[in-house]
């Protein structure tokens, strides 16, 4: 056996390292590349993740999602600031399609303080015929998320009651403001709550109290729904009655 000099066993390493297909520049040019890919890979799905939050949070304030809200606002409001003795059961006092009308578009929640309140309108229709009617002007989303809403609803209020001699007393017009509140149940949105911007203004309702009566009204008999001046059959005023 012969032995190679030291010149001929470096050739023949540098040979070996040359023919290595790992240590070719077309290799290390190919490895570059797919980690370069393997990066690109990443911030893209990052980024797809990103954007699809950003178009569900966009698609949850869409134009049909707020129009839905104002929608349910408005007639909410409409229906609770709307009621008279031709909604009244002669037999037990009451307002059943009334409370039908409001019941259809609240949660079960806010359903349990409306009818612990609405017991406050159905007395002043039977004793002296109040006669409420509320005219939507408009509505406006404050917030709106995926589950919840809060719409600002302006409202105009007439109201009159029935004198003593059974004439017609009308209370001058009123602006109600409401702030409504609303949760999505099942995929449909309903109101949890109502507030008139007035009492949050004045700091109470119309009988000195904090004013959180579910339809807004006052009970000293100097209020109506939504807070309204309604005046008593012996306190008409002049020029104000009509047969």
């Amino acid at each position: 056996m012969t032995r190679s000099d030291p010149d001929e066993r470096d050739e023949a390493r540098r040979a070996v390292v040359e023919a290595s297909p790992d240590s070719s520049p077309a290799r290390s040019g190919a490895r570059l590349r797919l980690v370069l890919l393997v990066v690109l890979l990443v911030v893209a799905v990052g980024s797809a993740g990103t954007l699809a939050t950003l178009l569900l949070r966009r698609g949850t304030d869409s134009q049909p999602e707020r129009d839905a809200v104002m929608a349910v606002a408005r007639e909410f409001v409409q229906r609770v600031n709307t009621y008279g003795p031709d909604q009244l059961d002669a037999t037990t006092k009451t307002m059943p399609s009334y409370r039908s009308a409001v019941e259809q578009l609240v949660t079960p929640k806010f359903k349990t303080s409306f009818l612990q309140s609405v017991t406050l309108p159905e007395s002043r229709v039977a004793g002296s015929g109040l006669t409420v009617k509320g005219s939507v002007l408009g509505a406006g989303v404050d917030s709106l998320d995926a589950d919840s809403a809060s719409v600002l609803v302006p409202v105009a209020i007439d109201a009159s009651v029935k004198d003593d001699k059974g004439k017609t007393v009308k209370a001058p017009p009123q602006l109600g403001r409401f702030v409504v509140s609303l949760v999505r149940i099942d995929g449909r949105w309903l109101v949890d709550d109502f507030t008139d911007v007035r009492q949050l203004q004045q700091g109470a309702g119309g009988d000195g109290t904090t004013g959180q009566d579910p339809l807004g009204g006052a009970t000293d008999g100097t209020g109506g729904a939504g807070g309204t001046a309604v005046p008593t059959p012996s306190s008409a005023p002049s020029g104000e009655a009509t047969p």
